[in-house]
C-alpha cells in the first residue's frame, strides 16, 4: 500500500475515534447511501451508446473535536457500466479518492480556515475501456452523482470571510488546490499532472421580504498548466459560475426555493499538441441552469418534491442538448437516524455532431441514511 494511502487510512482511523468521543466533548454525524442511476438513448447508432449506468455508495462523517475545530471525512465506491450500441459492454468500478478536510473558525465564525486532504485511494490509472466508461459519466449534460473515479490526489487550502453591509450579507472564499501526478491509462507509462488550481468565490445574501432570502453567489477558477512526463501540455480555460437563488416561506410551515445559475468554461489550449495528436483548442462551452424545490412538512419528517432543467452549449456543438428532470424525495426521522429516499425522472436530448442526435430517458433512484446532528 503506498504511503499517501496509509497516511489517508490513519487520519480516517482519527475521525472514527473521535466520532467515539462523549457528546459533551463533541458533536459529530455519520452518513452513507446507495443511488442507482441509468440513462437510455432513443438513437444508439448516432450517440454509439445504448445505455450508462452508474451504481455510488456514497459515505462520511463529520466531528466537531473543539467548539471551532471540525473534521470531515467524504468518499464513495462507484461501479459505472456503458452498453455500445452494437451490445459490446464496457465497465468500471472502484472507490474514488477519499477526501479529509480540517477547518478552524476565528473570530466568533466570521473567518474560517480549511485544509483538504485527498488521497488517492481512487481508480485513477485506467484502461482504454474504463475511460471510455469514465468519459461518459463525466460530461456536463448528464448530471451524475460523481464526476470521476480518482485524479491522483492532492492538497488544497482555503480561507474564508464573512461580514455584513447594510443588511446584505458578504462572504469571500479564496482557495489553492495542488494535485499529485497520476498515470491516467495503464498501458502508457507516462505520467500526468494537473495544473493547480485558483478558486475565489464571493457570495451575498439579504432578506426582500419578510419570509424570503436572496442569494447571489459568483466564482472564478483559474487553473494552471497541466503536465505530461514533465512537459506542458495543455492549459484549462478560465471557469466562471454564478447562481441566483431566493428562499421563501409558502405557507405556514412550508418552504419553497427557486434557483438559476450560468456557468461558462473558456476555451482550453494544448501547449504541445504533438504530445496527443490533437488539436490545437478545446471549445468554449456554457452551462444553464435552473430549477426549484419545495419542502412541506408531514408527521415527523417531510415531503420534498422538485424540478430542473439543464442546457449544455458548447462552441464546436459536439455533446451539447438539455434535459428535463421531475422527482420528490421524502425525509423521515427515526430517532437519532434521518432517512432520505429520492425518486428523479429525467428526459433530454443530445447532439452527438451535425446531423446526429438522440433523445434520451435517465431514473436515479438513491437513498441516504444519516445519524447525529
Amino acid at each position: 500500500m503506498r504511503s499517501i494511502e496509509r497516511i489517508a487510512l490513519f487520519l480516517a482511523g482519527l475521525l472514527v475515534c473521535a466520532a467515539a468521543v462523549p457528546a459533551a466533548a463533541q458533536s459529530g454525524q455519520l452518513g452513507a447511501g446507495v443511488s442507482f442511476e441509468r440513462y437510455g438513448f432513443g438513437d444508439a447508432a448516432s450517440t454509439g451508446i445504448e445505455s450508462l449506468t452508474l451504481l455510488t455508495l456514497p459515505f462520511g462523517g463529520r466531528t466537531m473535536l473543539a467548539r471551532d475545530f471540525s473534521l470531515e471525512l467524504s468518499g464513495a465506491y462507484a461501479s459505472g457500466r456503458l452498453v455500445r450500441a452494437d451490445g459490446g459492454e464496457s465497465k468500471l468500478s472502484g472507490l474514488t479518492d477519499t477526501n479529509l478536510r480540517a477547518t478552524f473558525a476565528l473570530a466568533d465564525q466570521r473567518v474560517v480556515l480549511g485544509a483538504t486532504f485527498s488521497a488517492p485511494t481512487g481508480h485513477a490509472t485506467q484502461s482504454v475501456e474504463e475511460s471510455e466508461v469514465a468519459g461518459a459519466i463525466a460530461a456536463d449534460l448528464l448530471p451524475f452523482r460523481i464526476t470521476n473515479w480518482g485524479s491522483g490526489g492532492g492538497v488544497s487550502a482555503d480561507a474564508s470571510f464573512v461580514s455584513s453591509l447594510g443588511g446584505t450579507n458578504v462572504g469571500l472564499n479564496v482557495g489553492y488546490g495542488i494535485a499529485r501526478e497520476f498515470e491516467p491509462l495503464a498501458d502508457d507509462e507516462r505520467a500526468y499532472l494537473p495544473g493547480n488550481q485558483l478558486l475565489v468565490r464571493l457570495a451575498f445574501d439579504r432578506n426582500v421580504t419578510s419570509s424570503g432570502k436572496m442569494t447571489l453567489i459568483l466564482a472564478m477558477q483559474r487553473f494552471g498548466s497541466d503536465e505530461l512526463s514533465g512537459a506542458n501540455l495543455y492549459r484549462s480555460g478560465n471557469r466562471f459560475q454564478s447562481m441566483l437563488s431566493y428562499a421563501f416561506a409558502a405557507g405556514s410551515q412550508s418552504s419553497a426555493v427557486l434557483y438559476g445559475g450560468w456557468n461558462r468554461r473558456q476555451r482550453g489550449t494544448f501547449l504541445d499538441a504533438s504530445l496527443l495528436g490533437t488539436g490545437d483548442e478545446t471549445p468554449a462551452q456554457d452551462l444553464i441552469l435552473a430549477g426549484g424545490g419545495f419542502r412541506m412538512p408531514l408527521g415527523s419528517g417531510a415531503i420534498l418534491p422538485r424540478a430542473d432543467v439543464r442546457v449544455f452549449r458548447s462552441n464546436d456543438g459536439v455533446g451539447q442538448g438539455y434535459t428535463f428532470g421531475l422527482g420528490a424525495g421524502t425525509e423521515t426521522e427515526l430517532g437519532g437516524l434521518t432517512l432520505l429516499p429520492v425518486l428523479h425522472a429525467r428526459f433530454g436530448n443530445v447532439l452527438v455532431r451535425e446531423g446526429q442526435e438522440s433523445g434520451f430517458t435517465g431514473i436515479t433512484a438513491s437513498m441516504t441514511v444519516r445519524f447525529g446532528r
